[in-house]
């Protein structure tokens, strides 16, 4: 066996959090199943060193937002879909439980304060870490729906 420590691509990179998530939910049992556009207000705070990255977004513009989502194991290869009980692998159901647990979510932007934007319907426990926002792509967001 060949040992990949350090070796492969991308090994040793950092992961910088470049702010936090505000949503209702303080558990992951709390947490709805997926994102809904007509949820709740979240909150998505970026940090001041990087807040200057939000110029150029605008209310009622889409964005894709990538997040942490720290409360997830990272060691179930398959997992029990929550609404069928359907035994599936991480990467065919739409788990936090993967080996890399990145949420993301299309949503439209509802309000800029300043760092601050205020958008519906997270799908994460209240202070998850942000990892980027995007402007979301006309592909990325599925007929009648925000999640991604």
């Amino acid at each position: 066996m060949t040992d990949t420590t350090n070796t492969q691509p991308g090994s040793g990179e950092k992961l910088v959090f470049i702010g936090r998530i505000e949503t209702p939910y303080r558990s992951p049992a709390e947490c709805p199943y997926t994102v809904n556009p007509g949820g709740p207000e979240c909150r998505i705070v970026v940090h001041p060193d990087y807040a200057a990255g939000l110029t150029g977004l605008e209310v009622g513009g889409r964005i894709l937002v990538l997040y942490w989502l720290d409360k997830a194991s990272r060691t179930k290869p398959l997992v029990s879909e929550r609404r069928s009980g359907k035994v599936a692998g991480a990467f065919a159901a739409r788990t936090p439980h993967r080996p890399n647990p990145i949420g993301a979510a299309v949503l439209v932007i509802e309000g800029i304060e300043g760092p601050v934007l205020k958008v519906r319907g997270l799908d994460c426990v209240n202070g998850t870490p942000l990892i980027d926002l995007k402007p979301a792509m006309r592909a990325e967001s599925p007929a009648g729906g925000g999640g991604a």
